[in-house]
Protein backbone atom coordinates (compact mmCIF):
# COMPACT_ATOMS: atom_id res chain seq x y z
CA UNK A 1 0.00 0.00 0.00
CA UNK A 2 3.07 2.51 1.01
CA UNK A 3 4.65 1.57 -1.60
CA UNK A 4 2.10 2.08 -3.86
CA UNK A 5 1.46 5.64 -2.69
CA UNK A 6 4.86 7.07 -3.15
CA UNK A 7 4.80 5.71 -6.73
CA UNK A 8 1.33 7.66 -7.37
CA UNK A 9 3.81 10.66 -5.51
CA UNK A 10 6.50 10.31 -7.16
CA UNK A 11 4.48 10.17 -10.72
CA UNK A 12 2.55 13.30 -9.82
CA UNK A 13 5.89 15.04 -9.39
CA UNK A 14 7.09 13.66 -12.60
CA UNK A 15 4.00 14.93 -14.48
CA UNK A 16 3.78 18.43 -12.45
CA UNK A 17 7.50 18.31 -13.80
CA UNK A 18 7.43 18.00 -17.15
CA UNK A 19 4.22 20.42 -17.92
CA UNK A 20 6.26 23.09 -16.07
CA UNK A 21 9.34 22.14 -18.51
CA UNK A 22 7.20 22.15 -21.29
CA UNK A 23 5.19 25.85 -20.42
CA UNK A 24 8.88 27.53 -19.88
CA UNK A 25 10.25 26.10 -22.91
CA UNK A 26 6.76 27.36 -24.82
CA UNK A 27 7.48 30.60 -23.12
CA UNK A 28 11.07 30.58 -24.19
CA UNK A 29 10.11 29.57 -27.97
CA UNK A 30 7.53 32.56 -28.05
CA UNK A 31 9.86 35.15 -26.65
CA UNK A 32 12.33 33.79 -29.48
CA UNK A 33 9.74 34.13 -31.89
CA UNK A 34 9.03 37.69 -31.18
CA UNK A 35 12.46 39.16 -30.95
CA UNK A 36 12.70 37.50 -34.36
CA UNK A 37 9.54 39.27 -35.62
CA UNK A 38 10.70 42.58 -34.48
CA UNK A 39 14.08 42.35 -35.29
CA UNK A 40 12.81 41.26 -39.27
CA UNK A 41 10.47 44.62 -38.80
CA UNK A 42 13.16 46.79 -37.82
CA UNK A 43 15.68 45.73 -40.94
CA UNK A 44 12.82 46.28 -43.31
CA UNK A 45 12.38 49.65 -41.90
CA UNK A 46 15.85 50.64 -41.71
CA UNK A 47 15.47 50.13 -45.41
CA UNK A 48 12.11 51.79 -46.52
CA UNK A 49 12.81 54.76 -43.83
CA UNK A 50 16.45 54.82 -42.50
CA UNK A 51 16.46 58.44 -41.57
CA UNK A 52 13.12 57.55 -39.38
CA UNK A 53 14.78 54.99 -37.67
CA UNK A 54 17.71 57.01 -37.02
CA UNK A 55 15.95 59.62 -35.61
CA UNK A 56 13.54 57.59 -33.89
CA UNK A 57 16.66 55.52 -32.30
CA UNK A 58 18.04 58.14 -30.98
CA UNK A 59 15.70 60.39 -29.44
CA UNK A 60 13.38 60.00 -27.26
CA UNK A 61 12.11 63.60 -27.32
CA UNK A 62 11.19 63.04 -30.74
CA UNK A 63 9.11 59.70 -29.80
CA UNK A 64 7.91 61.95 -27.06
CA UNK A 65 6.64 64.51 -29.15
CA UNK A 66 3.19 66.19 -29.73
CA UNK A 67 1.33 66.14 -32.00
CA UNK A 68 1.68 62.91 -32.36
CA UNK A 69 1.31 61.25 -36.48
CA UNK A 70 -1.84 59.69 -35.09
CA UNK A 71 -3.38 62.85 -33.43
CA UNK A 72 -2.90 64.76 -37.06
CA UNK A 73 -4.09 61.62 -38.93
CA UNK A 74 -7.06 61.87 -37.01
CA UNK A 75 -7.32 66.19 -37.68
CA UNK A 76 -7.13 65.24 -41.50
CA UNK A 77 -9.48 62.46 -41.78
CA UNK A 78 -12.57 63.82 -39.60
CA UNK A 79 -11.57 68.35 -39.74
CA UNK A 80 -12.99 69.79 -37.15
CA UNK A 81 -16.07 66.32 -36.36
CA UNK A 82 -16.90 66.12 -32.68
CA UNK A 83 -14.86 63.20 -32.01
CA UNK A 84 -15.48 60.12 -29.47
CA UNK A 85 -12.42 58.50 -28.47
CA UNK A 86 -10.47 56.75 -26.28
CA UNK A 87 -6.49 56.67 -24.91
CA UNK A 88 -5.22 53.49 -23.40
CA UNK A 89 -2.41 54.57 -21.09
CA UNK A 90 -2.85 58.00 -20.10
CA UNK A 91 0.68 58.48 -18.88
CA UNK A 92 1.34 61.98 -17.60
CA UNK A 93 -1.27 63.14 -19.80
CA UNK A 94 0.81 64.95 -22.52
CA UNK A 95 -1.06 63.17 -25.59
CA UNK A 96 -4.39 63.35 -23.98
CA UNK A 97 -3.67 67.20 -23.77
CA UNK A 98 -2.48 67.02 -27.34
CA UNK A 99 -5.51 65.57 -29.01
CA UNK A 100 -7.83 68.43 -27.36
CA UNK A 101 -5.62 70.91 -28.29
CA UNK A 102 -5.82 69.37 -32.24
CA UNK A 103 -9.07 67.50 -32.43
CA UNK A 104 -12.85 68.44 -31.89
CA UNK A 105 -12.97 65.90 -28.92
CA UNK A 106 -16.54 65.72 -27.78
CA UNK A 107 -15.54 63.02 -25.18
CA UNK A 108 -12.28 61.14 -24.19
CA UNK A 109 -12.37 58.46 -22.50
CA UNK A 110 -8.72 57.94 -20.59
CA UNK A 111 -7.75 54.59 -19.37
CA UNK A 112 -5.16 53.98 -17.30
CA UNK A 113 -4.91 52.24 -14.01
CA UNK A 114 -2.08 53.56 -12.81
CA UNK A 115 -3.42 56.98 -12.40
CA UNK A 116 -1.66 59.26 -10.02
CA UNK A 117 0.55 56.66 -8.51
CA UNK A 118 3.90 55.30 -10.21
CA UNK A 119 3.60 54.50 -13.67
CA UNK A 120 5.13 51.56 -15.54
CA UNK A 121 5.82 51.27 -19.16
CA UNK A 122 5.10 47.92 -20.02
CA UNK A 123 6.13 44.48 -18.57
CA UNK A 124 8.55 43.68 -21.31
CA UNK A 125 10.76 46.41 -20.36
CA UNK A 126 12.66 47.42 -17.11
CA UNK A 127 10.45 48.39 -14.79
CA UNK A 128 11.46 52.27 -14.68
CA UNK A 129 9.13 53.76 -11.95
CA UNK A 130 8.35 57.56 -12.75
CA UNK A 131 6.78 60.07 -10.18
CA UNK A 132 4.29 62.56 -10.81
CA UNK A 133 5.87 66.01 -10.25
CA UNK A 134 4.31 69.57 -9.73
CA UNK A 135 3.80 69.98 -13.72
CA UNK A 136 2.52 66.39 -14.60
CA UNK A 137 -0.15 66.96 -11.44
CA UNK A 138 -1.40 70.42 -12.74
CA UNK A 139 -1.99 68.52 -16.33
CA UNK A 140 -3.61 65.72 -14.20
CA UNK A 141 -6.05 68.18 -12.37
CA UNK A 142 -6.80 70.18 -15.17
CA UNK A 143 -8.03 67.37 -17.66
CA UNK A 144 -9.66 65.99 -14.41
CA UNK A 145 -12.22 68.74 -14.43
CA UNK A 146 -12.60 68.90 -17.92
CA UNK A 147 -15.76 67.58 -18.51
CA UNK A 148 -15.43 65.94 -21.94
CA UNK A 149 -12.78 63.81 -19.81
CA UNK A 150 -13.87 60.46 -18.30
CA UNK A 151 -11.01 58.84 -16.34
CA UNK A 152 -11.30 54.96 -16.27
CA UNK A 153 -9.01 53.78 -13.43
CA UNK A 154 -8.55 49.90 -14.77
CA UNK A 155 -6.72 47.59 -16.75
CA UNK A 156 -7.59 47.73 -20.63
CA UNK A 157 -8.94 44.55 -21.04
CA UNK A 158 -11.47 45.40 -17.97
CA UNK A 159 -11.94 48.96 -19.11
CA UNK A 160 -13.28 47.57 -22.51
CA UNK A 161 -16.17 45.87 -20.85
CA UNK A 162 -17.22 49.13 -19.45
CA UNK A 163 -16.41 51.82 -22.88
CA UNK A 164 -19.12 52.67 -25.04
CA UNK A 165 -19.29 51.33 -28.66
CA UNK A 166 -19.49 53.42 -32.09
CA UNK A 167 -16.29 55.21 -31.13
CA UNK A 168 -14.30 57.07 -33.65
CA UNK A 169 -11.03 56.11 -32.69
CA UNK A 170 -8.84 54.41 -29.98
CA UNK A 171 -5.51 54.98 -29.23
CA UNK A 172 -2.57 52.37 -27.37
CA UNK A 173 -0.11 53.22 -25.20
CA UNK A 174 -0.73 51.13 -22.39
CA UNK A 175 0.83 48.12 -21.83
CA UNK A 176 3.86 47.36 -24.00
CA UNK A 177 3.54 43.43 -24.06
CA UNK A 178 2.73 41.36 -27.01
CA UNK A 179 -0.19 39.62 -25.39
CA UNK A 180 -1.35 43.19 -24.33
CA UNK A 181 -0.92 44.78 -27.43
CA UNK A 182 -2.70 42.17 -29.03
CA UNK A 183 -5.85 42.47 -26.84
CA UNK A 184 -5.96 45.70 -27.13
CA UNK A 185 -6.22 45.87 -30.75
CA UNK A 186 -8.94 43.28 -30.78
CA UNK A 187 -11.45 45.00 -28.34
CA UNK A 188 -10.64 47.94 -30.12
CA UNK A 189 -11.39 46.91 -33.39
CA UNK A 190 -14.97 45.91 -32.05
CA UNK A 191 -15.28 48.88 -30.15
CA UNK A 192 -14.82 51.72 -33.10
CA UNK A 193 -17.31 52.15 -36.07
CA UNK A 194 -17.12 51.62 -39.56
CA UNK A 195 -14.58 54.51 -40.56
CA UNK A 196 -13.09 54.57 -36.76
CA UNK A 197 -9.28 54.50 -36.57
CA UNK A 198 -7.25 52.01 -34.09
CA UNK A 199 -3.81 52.87 -33.35
CA UNK A 200 -0.85 53.18 -31.02
CA UNK A 201 2.27 54.65 -29.93
CA UNK A 202 5.80 53.18 -29.44
CA UNK A 203 6.00 51.42 -33.12
CA UNK A 204 10.02 51.41 -33.06
CA UNK A 205 10.51 51.10 -29.30
CA UNK A 206 12.50 47.90 -27.93
CA UNK A 207 8.95 46.23 -26.68
CA UNK A 208 6.57 44.15 -28.34
CA UNK A 209 4.73 46.08 -30.00
CA UNK A 210 5.77 45.68 -33.26
CA UNK A 211 5.15 41.64 -33.60
CA UNK A 212 1.40 42.18 -31.82
CA UNK A 213 0.90 44.70 -34.52
CA UNK A 214 2.11 42.17 -37.43
CA UNK A 215 0.04 39.56 -35.79
CA UNK A 216 -3.08 41.36 -35.82
CA UNK A 217 -2.46 42.82 -39.38
CA UNK A 218 -2.58 38.96 -40.13
CA UNK A 219 -5.42 38.42 -38.34
CA UNK A 220 -8.17 40.87 -39.84
CA UNK A 221 -6.09 40.86 -43.61
CA UNK A 222 -5.83 44.48 -43.57
CA UNK A 223 -1.94 45.87 -43.55
CA UNK A 224 -1.05 49.34 -40.88
CA UNK A 225 -0.32 52.50 -41.77
CA UNK A 226 3.08 53.38 -39.95
CA UNK A 227 4.14 57.24 -39.58
CA UNK A 228 6.63 56.34 -36.72
CA UNK A 229 6.84 56.29 -33.87
CA UNK A 230 2.50 55.57 -34.34
CA UNK A 231 0.95 53.09 -36.56
CA UNK A 232 -3.01 52.65 -37.23
CA UNK A 233 -5.87 50.90 -38.78
CA UNK A 234 -9.08 51.88 -40.38
CA UNK A 235 -11.71 50.15 -40.24
CA UNK A 236 -13.61 49.30 -43.38
CA UNK A 237 -16.68 47.14 -42.62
Amino acid sequence: MAKTLQKEILSAKAQNLEKNNNEAFANRIRKKTASIRRRAALRVMRCLTPKLVVEVTDSLAYVSRTPRPFTLHLKQEFGDKALIGVEIGFGFGFNAESLFEELNIEQLYCVDPFLMKRYFDGDTLDQQVKTFIDQDKTRFFDLKNNLRVVFVQLPSAEAFKELPRNLDFVYIDGNHGHHHVLTDLRNAFCHVKRGGIVGGHDFIRQCEVIPAVFDFALEIGQAPTIQMPDFWFKRKK
